[in-house]
């Protein structure tokens, strides 16, 4: 983006007094992170915490950063979300770049999407011979019940195998010493196929959890799974560390999910617990623009999500995010016949609304993307700049990564006005 620096600081200037009260250092723009897209409200590109709420998120990622003892600190920050998230391009931006400022914990929670014919974030594999069958969040199926991820994968085979690897060209593809198992109570833990890899399994203190300690950095490892006879074994997702002080940023998305479904997944938000997080962000809300959604209806959906994550998390941070608007398509009669054509879907403006009226009302802090992104008949302008996919509901790979990038941005500014205060 070829703004000058001193217009740059300018335009923050004018965001800061409505972030926080905390906020008041000037935020140094990083050079080349975002294309030329002139559409984006820079100026608009904040956190607005009215209440100061993500402090203490802020004040955990300054002790990682100061690095003042030898003790292993770990900031866990989980994102949750829809289609936009469950590929892995946005929210792994965002991954990438905490990563690079404040330390690599490891990939964390990854989820095995593949095995239910789904896509997968590409910097991990989960791979597996068995045969497997699946249930989403989204799904009429009551079996088996998503987990942790927003899904679950079972099998009746009595011997299985999970291929677990990172794919990472960086960082040494992203090594890591410990794997967590999210699995069902009754699925017995996993161990490590012999390979000369010393390794420890246990459980956590969460039933649906349990834990593989590797005795060297791996890049894969081969786990193995034996059941009784006529035994289902259950499996959600699993999360790997490298022992490092750093960041977790644990992902999550589910294709076409909404607010309603995770309010119906209790046992998909309880599971989190395991994950300890300092910070939650919320990205949902393109799929209730293309139903029948109210208002009230969704206000009410957003409320069950936080309070259930209330009690999961006592005390813990949490970031809404808006979503940038879409096209929709519709049907068109023809002078023969008919004919499909796209236009601006004018109700992910009212749903992002909906979101922040929630988020003003109960004092939570929230990332407005759809203003930032240029507002209403911004689709336009994101496909006109070659940053949307062909369907026009979804961004390319350029497209997320700038979306990712002003998230990030956004966060750091709220962390330097806390540093700085």
């Amino acid at each position: 983006m070829k703004i000058h620096v001193a217009v740059y600081y300018f335009l923050f200037a004018l965001c800061v007094p409505f972030i926080s009260n905390a906020q008041s250092s000037a935020y140094i723009f990083v050079k080349d992170t975002l294309p030329e897209a002139p559409f984006i409200r820079l100026e608009e590109n904040c956190i607005f915490d009215s209440l100061n709420t993500l402090e203490p998120f802020y004040k955990k990622l300054q002790a990682v950063k100061s690095g003042a003892d030898s003790v292993r600190k770990i900031v866990n920050v989980l994102h949750l979300g829809d289609s936009h998230i469950q590929a892995g391009f946005l929210s792994g931006q965002v991954m990438n770049r905490f990563q690079s400022d404040f330390g690599n914990a490891g990939r964390g929670l990854i989820v095995p999407l593949k095995l239910i014919k789904s896509n997968e974030p590409r910097d991990y594999a989960i791979r597996s011979s068995a045969s497997w069958t699946g249930n989403r969040c989204i799904d009429r199926k009551n079996y088996p019940c998503p987990g942790i991820g927003g899904m679950a994968v079972a099998t009746r085979d009595t011997s299985f195998s999970f291929n677990v690897a990172t794919l990472s060209k960086t960082d040494s593809c992203n090594r890591f010493r410990s794997v967590t198992v999210f699995h069902h109570p009754g699925t017995s833990p996993l161990s490590v196929v012999p390979s000369g890899i010393g390794a420890s399994c246990h459980f956590t203190q969460w039933p649906f959890a349990s834990r593989i300690e590797l005795d060297t950095l791996v890049c894969d490892v081969l786990l193995q799974g034996r059941s009784a006879l006529g035994d289902t074994s259950i499996y959600y997702a699993m999360s790997l560390e490298n022992g490092n002080s750093g960041i977790l940023y644990h992902s999550s998305g589910i294709n076409g999910s909404c607010y309603s479904h995770y309010a119906a997944s209790d046992q998909v938000l309880n599971q989190t617990a395991a994950l300890t997080p300092d910070l939650i962000i919320l990205s949902l809300g393109t799929n209730e623009a293309f139903g029948k959604c109210e208002e009230n209806d969704m206000y009410s959906q957003i409320d069950r999500v936080l309070n259930t994550l209330r009690v999961v998390h006592p005390g813990v941070a949490f970031l809404l995010t808006t979503p940038p608007e879409c096209h929709r398509r519709i049907r068109r009669k023809g002078k023969k016949n008919y004919y499909y054509t796209y236009v601006p879907n004018t109700k992910v403006g009212k749903i992002a609304g909906i979101i922040r009226k929630y988020a003003i009302d109960k004092g939570i802090a929230y990332w407005d993307l759809f203003s930032i992104s240029g507002g209403a008949g911004s689709a336009k302008s994101w496909m006109k700049y070659q940053l949307s996919a062909r369907d026009k509901v979804h961004f390319n790979i350029e497209g997320y990564k700038l979306q990712g990038n002003l998230l990030y941005e956004a966060i750091i500014k709220g962390y330097d006005g806390y540093v700085g205060k």
